[in-house]
């Protein structure tokens, strides 16, 4: 910007990207702020040029909107996605395919096996985005740790503003 608060909000932008990469193992280039979760979720989910989408049972509503009901992966009773049905739904056509899951259920509690998830999801050729929004500030998000090519989060989570989020790939 010519204008020197352009320049200063700037600045704090990128300072603030930076230390959400650097908390999340990340580059700050690969950060994209987005107006909420809910848009992140979405960036991440038409975004990536795959055919398929697969995603738990349990997923938000902003996930489960895009997610046709034959695309939906079992849970057991707890919630906690079942690595087998994963596994046989990426049998087919895994390298065309964009698997969602969220980290932390905000209903259940529940934490899903995103590292395991990730092994299978990789070795089908497919791509995981994890919806970690629930996770930001409670749970460990170094995102190659978790296996995740795709993840969201939310500032409101950790006492930031309403209406920011972020994509990070």
């Amino acid at each position: 910007s010519v204008h020197r608060a352009g320049r200063e909000a700037r600045r704090i932008v990128e300072a603030a990207r930076a230390e959400l990469a650097a908390a999340l193992g990340a580059r700050p280039q690969d950060v994209v702020f987005t107006s909420g979760g809910t848009e992140a979720n979405r960036l991440a989910l038409t975004g990536t040029g795959r055919n398929r989408l697969l995603a738990s049972a349990v997923e938000h509503a902003s996930v489960a909107a895009f997610c046709a009901p034959a695309n939906q992966l079992a849970v057991d009773a707890n919630g906690s996605l079942d690595l087998d049905a994963l596994h046989a739904a990426l049998a087919d056509n895994g390298p065309d395919t964009l698997v969602s899951i969220m980290l932390a259920n905000n209903e259940t509690g529940t934490i899903q096996p995103i590292m395991e998830a990730a092994e299978i999801i990789h070795a089908a050729g497919a791509l995981l985005h994890c919806d970690a929004i629930q996770g930001l500030g409670k749970l460990a998000l170094e995102m190659r740790t978790l296996g995740a090519d795709l993840l969201t989060v939310s500032a409101h989570k950790i006492g930031g503003p309403a209406g920011v989020g972020a994509l990070v790939i």
